[in-house]
């Protein structure tokens, strides 16, 4: 047991990944990476292989792997002031539409990473986010009308997205130049304008510079890993796990004996 976690936390894990679809190599090396992020601190087995799988079945397991996502979600919370142990969970809820839009992990990452420096947790920051794309696939009349008073439509603004979602943020902001009410009119959301300001205007430029950071250190996540293996506290893990998986075999061989 090289990643310190009892057999009932990789079955869980196990148990999460096969039912959302995947089997075989990639099942178990998905369990893998989801057992050393948790052993590394970024949460439970379970709801860290729940959230690889739903980016694996969003975005193509042609398109991305878990250890690429984990190394995108690695990078959010190093790069940000995410508390790691609730990233996992609150990128499960963007990740469906920000693939629908065709939007990419790292710039959903790079978001949650820049909107948690200006103080907004992962939770919010993936609410934000969630509004700010709804804002954009279903606009209300009155966002187009505004929009068009700048020579936009939210046409072109998804468009743009799809390429480079940082960059839709700041054509928006640019083209109302900051002005708040008119852009939470066309968000149509508080939520989505706290986050919204959070990555555009003054600082959009540090949004930017991380969401490039988010996609391409991509070595963080297995270095921390190799890291964390060496010290004591994680020798004493894989040890506990060890026992609890021995105390589980000699109680499902007693079991066996007495029936």
């Amino acid at each position: 047991n090289e990643v310190g976690k009892p057999i009932g936390d990789l079955l869980d894990g196990l148990y999460a990944i096969t039912s959302s679809g995947l089997s075989g190599k990639e099942a178990l090396d998905t369990l893998r990476i989801a057992a050393k992020s948790s052993a590394i601190g970024m949460g439970e087995v379970d709801v860290i292989a729940k959230t690889l799988t739903a980016t694996i079945n969003a975005y193509g397991k042609e398109n991305i792997t878990a250890e690429k996502a984990m190394n995108v979600f690695f990078n959010t919370a190093k790069l940000g002031a995410v508390d790691v142990k609730d990233l996992a969970p609150a990128m499960g809820r963007v990740i469906p539409i920000a693939s629908a839009m065709g939007v990419s992990i790292d710039q959903v990452g790079g978001a949650v990473a820049a909107m948690s420096l200006q103080g907004i947790g992962a939770s919010d920051a993936v609410t934000s986010l969630v509004s700010i794309m709804n804002a954009m696939l279903k606009p209300s009349g009155e966002a187009e009308k505004l929009l068009e008073g700048v020579g936009l439509s939210m046409e072109q603004v998804r468009k743009v997205a799809r390429n480079d979602f940082s960059a839709a943020i700041n054509l928006v902001s640019t083209a109302f130049k900051g002005n708040e009410a008119a852009i939470s009119s066309v968000l149509g959301r508080v939520e989505g304008l706290k986050g919204f300001l959070a990555i555009s205007g003054q600082n959009f430029e540090r949004y930017s510079k991380i969401v490039h950071e988010t996609g391409t250190e991509v070595q963080n996540f297995g270095k921390s890993f190799n890291e964390v293996g060496t010290t004591s506290a994680h020798k004493w893990d894989v040890f506990t796990a060890q026992l609890a998986n021995i105390k589980l075999a000699i109680g499902e061989a007693t079991i066996a004996l007495i029936y």
